[in-house]
Parts: C-alpha cells; structure tokens; sequence
C-alpha cells in the first residue's frame, strides 16, 4: 500500500510520471482497488489520454456502482473525445443516482451545454450551485462556472454565472 499512497502523493502534486511510476509497481492483486482506479483516471486525464482515462473510469464505475467517481470521471473522458451524447446520457444516469452530488450536475451542465442544451444546462448550473458544499466561498462552482471554457455559451446571452 505504500505504493498506493505515493502514487497519491505525486498525483496531488502534479507529478503524474511519478504517480504513474507508483501505480506500476503494485502488484495485480491491488490494481482493481477503487483508489488506484481513481488515481489512474486522473492520471490520464492529465496527458489527455482520454481513451485510456475512460477505460479507467469504466472499470471504476463498474466495479464500485455505487461511488460517484466513476460516474463522474467517464463521461468526462467521453465528453472530451466528442462523444458528446454518450457523455451527456451517463452524465443524466450518474445524476439520477446522486442527486446531491453537485460535481456531478456541474459536469452535466456542461455536457448540455455541448449538446447546445442552454435552457436545460442554465437550470442544472443552478442546482449545481445550491449544492455545492464551497458555496459562497473562494474557489466555489459558481466562481468556477465563470470561468470555465465549456459553459461559456451560457454567459454570451446571459448577465449572471
């Protein structure tokens, strides 16, 4: 396990060589462990692998059902490979199974958005928002929506974030 929790380590701080290197030397008998999963998945969304990312996730999801990480980080993968519609449908199916999970709306949005879906992803973002743990600090979904380059067509005919 040390493995493990050095492959964390570099991993949260931005080394994925070295995180990755750390996750090779595990043996077999961890490699479907859900924090390895995740930590590859990062990884490789990191290089921009998405391929390789959603392969990852997909394991993750299928192994762990009922964790979000796997919801979340595979429809990512698919959104960033421009499956846009394969993105957006796991993204409804992993909100219909966390409801409260706000980077899971988030992320929906933005596969809405994607889909040119403004309405639809405008009312998700605020649902996002109102359940948000950080709301009202620095750094919160809010402040991150203004900023972020997938749900720029909200803000182009629209005053708030």
């Amino acid at each position: 396990m040390f493995q493990l929790r050095a492959a964390e380590g570099w991993s949260e701080l931005g080394n994925q060589k070295e995180a990755l290197a750390e996750l090779e030397r595990l043996g077999r008998d961890i490699s479907d462990h859900e924090d390895v999963l995740e930590i590859y998945c990062r990884i490789y969304e990191h290089f921009e692998d998405w391929f390789k990312a959603m392969h990852y996730a997909r394991r993750l999801r299928e192994i762990y059902p009922g964790k979000p990480a796997g919801w979340i980080h595979e429809p990512i993968a698919l959104h960033r490979q421009k499956l846009k519609e394969e993105a957006f449908a796991l993204g409804l199916a992993a909100s219909a199974k966390f409801p409260e999970n706000a980077t899971v709306a988030y992320n929906l949005a933005c596969y809405a958005v994607a889909l040119n879906k403004l309405e639809e992803a405008r009312n998700i973002l605020k649902v996002a928002v109102e359940l948000d743990p950080r709301k009202g600090k620095p750094g919160d979904l809010r402040e991150a929506a203004s900023r972020d380059p997938d749900l720029i067509p909200l803000w182009e005919n629209s005053k708030e974030p």
